[in-house]
């Protein structure tokens, strides 16, 4: 092998290594669209199960990602809401969940392109967890708003500092969301409040609602 060539296989492979290695997040099955849906056979997944065995099955699947959550396994608890999901599309926790995961990816990703992306998914599957919880508890809701509350300001100021339009929107719609949160009597509602009052501390007085 002459030196040239010898020379030019060095220079490309210290180039690769040199690359930013692509930095990998969970596969989220919520966010595919309805055709992709219809293409894996989700629908037809779901008539083998009878409709209670398979909110049972949901319902444990959310029990056991949200284990993995809490030890900060982000890609096997994302598997367990999949299939949380798979078993039952109208249990809100799946997306709550799943937009949760997503939320800490963005925080743990080091490249902005996925950061955005990352926040930008956790937003859609907000959305789609907010029709599911009509009729649910005022508590079960709270929850819902603070945690939303939260995607909402990391996104906000990831970025202030390039998108400063798009964060003030972000800042006065998780401002919306707090600003309802009152002491109350009782411990939990005090203990909301405490935390309402701790994430709002972090968006600029001037894109606080009115």
């Amino acid at each position: 092998m002459s030196r040239t060539l010898l020379s030019k296989i060095l220079l490309f492979l210290f180039a690769a290594l040199s690359l930013p290695a692509a930095e990998e997040i969970s596969y989220c099955q919520m966010l595919l669209s309805d055709a992709e849906q219809k293409v894996q056979g989700f629908d037809r997944q779901r008539k083998m199960y009878p409709p209670e065995r398979a909110k049972r099955l949901s319902r444990m699947a959310v029990r056991d990602g949200s284990e993995l959550l809490r030890k900060g396994r982000l890609a096997e608890a994302m598997a367990e809401f999949n299939r949380a999901w798979r078993f039952a599309p109208a249990n809100p926790y799946s997306y709550w969940m799943a937009a949760i995961v997503r939320s800490m990816e963005a925080m743990q990703a080091t490249r902005d392109e996925v950061k955005k992306q990352c926040f930008e998914d956790s937003l859609k599957l907000w959305e789609k967890c907010l029709p599911l919880l009509r009729g649910s508890p005022r508590d079960v809701k709270e929850n819902f708003a603070l945690d939303k509350a939260e995607t909402l300001i990391r996104y906000a100021v990831f970025l202030s500092g390039t998108d400063s339009q798009k964060a003030g929107q972000l800042f006065r719609q998780a401002d919306v969301l707090l600003k309802p949160f009152q002491p109350g009597n009782d411990p939990r509602s005090r203990m909301c409040f405490e935390r309402a009052q701790k994430i709002r501390s972090q968006i600029p007085e001037k894109e606080k609602t009115k």
